[in-house]
């Protein structure tokens, strides 16, 4: 019997001790999807099965109870499965037997629990229940998924909280950039219209200097200088149209150092004053290096060009650097809204910061005019058996060689179109040795950065 016993229940070894007193099974029968008794009969097929008393009141003791036999109280199994007790009598033998019994399931009974807190402590790591602990496995894996769904959720509740803020509150947000936009309306189709047509002149400028051939004449040579002419008319017609829309204004004060003709100076006042004459003063920029590609080569032959481009480059961010000074302090010294002191404390922190600005820009222009008096000479003229050697096509223009300069790394190329090439890079074209420093703005481009402060 205690080999069946072993069988039926996992291989689990009986309690070698006996206790007094009779073991509560109900506790157990939640995690065995046999009854109690069902176990009892397995190790004891001959245990009779009886029930003497239905009551609520709890089992009443046999009165016939022949000497030799013992009465064992099962009400605990038997409560275990039908919800009432019922007294048994056995013989001496079996009530010992059935206290080994007892003792292997509580024994079974610990080592549960014991495996019950393991699981609990590893649990996120256990992909499933164990075998004989289906219906705590249940149980459990529902908390764990909930604990799972609860430890992942953080992130989703800001989510849903975020969502729920832009749902509830989002709808007064675009109601209030749309009353914005309307309120400001003329001003940013100025500012966009303005933007557009700087980023236009500018590009396409800086295509015609690189697409120009040095030794192109005929038709070529009238559409190079064509292009150019109608970029300064196209910028000089909207200069004029922004000046005569606004003349109430006299936006053009500014550009003297001058404050315009507004009534009060707030925040958006002051950014559309300052604005409008950055672009006024980059399409004037623009403009005036439309002129100097107009000039002709013999003038001003092309590998000098890109020393002017970037001079004035210079000067005009220089000049807009200091353009905004007066409508800042305009704005910052109004102390009828804020106290005296405050506005002569941001005057003066605003003064400090522009000067060093200023500072760095003035040094600036002052390189960029030194380089204008400098004869650059990108190397030397080579020799008839280095151009035997190499070729007597340029590897920029694919034609002859015209005026051909060796670099230092021993490459030849025209030196024209070397020149036109370090307008715009410092390495050389086949190998990428370093010849010339930074040419930056020597390319004829502007500055697409707005000086609003």
């Amino acid at each position: 019997m205690a080999s069946n016993g072993q069988e039926s229940h996992g291989g689990q070894p009986p309690g070698n001790g006996s206790q007094s007193g009779l073991w509560p099974l109900a506790g157990l029968q939640s995690r065995y999807t046999r009854s109690a008794m069902d176990i009892a009969q397995e190790l004891l097929p001959n245990l009779p099965r009886r029930a003497v008393n239905t009551s609520t009141a709890g089992p009443r003791s046999v009165q016939s109870a022949s000497e030799g036999q013992a009465v064992v109280d099962m009400s605990s199994l038997m409560a275990a499965e039908e919800g009432h007790g019922e007294p048994l009598t056995f013989t001496p033998q079996v009530a010992a037997r059935m206290e080994e019994i007892r003792a292997m399931l509580q024994n079974m009974n610990s080592q549960q629990q014991q495996q019950h807190q393991h699981t609990h402590s590893h649990l996120s790591s256990q992909d499933s229940p164990p075998q004989g602990d289906h219906s705590h496995g249940h149980s459990h894996g529902d908390d764990t998924r909930g604990e799972g769904q609860g430890g992942g959720g953080g992130p989703q509740v800001d989510m849903r909280g975020l969502v729920k803020l832009l749902q509830t509150s989002g709808v007064f947000f675009v109601l209030l950039l749309l009353r914005f936009l309307y309120d400001h309306r003329l001003g940013l189709v100025v500012m966009v219209a303005m933007g557009g047509t700087f980023y236009y002149v500018n590009m396409k400028l800086v295509q015609c200097i690189h697409q120009t051939a040095v030794r192109e004449g005929g038709s070529g040579r009238w559409l190079s200088v064509g292009y150019p002419l109608w970029l300064v008319f196209f910028l000089s017609v909207n200069i004029f149209l922004l000046y005569y829309s606004f003349r109430d204004q006299a936006l053009w004060n500014t550009l003297q150092y001058k404050m315009p003709i507004v009534a009060e100076v707030d925040v958006w006042t002051l950014l559309w004053i300052v604005l409008v004459t950055d672009f006024t003063v980059k399409f004037a920029t623009v403009a005036l290096k439309c002129c100097i590609f107009l000039i002709p080569p013999a003038c001003l032959p092309h590998r000098r060009r890109g020393k002017y481009y970037m001079f004035v480059e210079r000067l005009s961010q220089l000049y807009r650097l200091t353009i905004p000074i007066l409508p800042w302090v305009h704005y910052l010294h109004d102390d009828q809204e804020i106290g005296r002191w405050f506005a002569i404390a941001t005057v003066i922190i605003y003064i400090i910061f522009k000067i060093t600005s200023i500072f760095s820009a003035v040094k600036e222009v002052l390189k960029a005019g030194k380089k204008l008096t400098m004869q650059m000479s990108f190397g030397s003229k080579p020799g008839a058996e280095d151009l035997r050697q190499r070729g007597a096509v340029c590897p920029i223009c694919q034609d002859n060689y015209k005026e051909p300069i060796l670099l230092a790394c021993k490459h030849i190329f025209c030196e024209n179109c070397v020149s036109l090439w370090f307008d715009r890079e410092k390495t050389c074209p086949m190998c990428r040795a370093q010849i010339t420093d930074d040419p930056q703005w020597q390319d004829g481009s502007t500055t697409p950065s707005l000086q609003w402060f």
